[in-house]
């Protein structure tokens, strides 16, 4: 991840997923010492029963 500046695609589902992402629907990882950028992607339960 660190060698491309890649971005890691992760599922989010819950109210404290939402409250920590910004309004691109990112967050940094780890918070006390960023390396990677973690984006959340909302999917409802029918997208993820597929």
């Amino acid at each position: 991840m660190q060698a491309c500046r890649g971005t890691w695609i992760a599922g989010g589902s819950g109210d404290a997923d939402r409250e920590n992402v910004d309004r691109h629907d990112r967050t940094l990882v780890p918070p006390d010492n960023p390396r990677y950028t973690l984006r959340r992607v909302w999917m409802s339960k029918d997208e993820v029963d597929k």
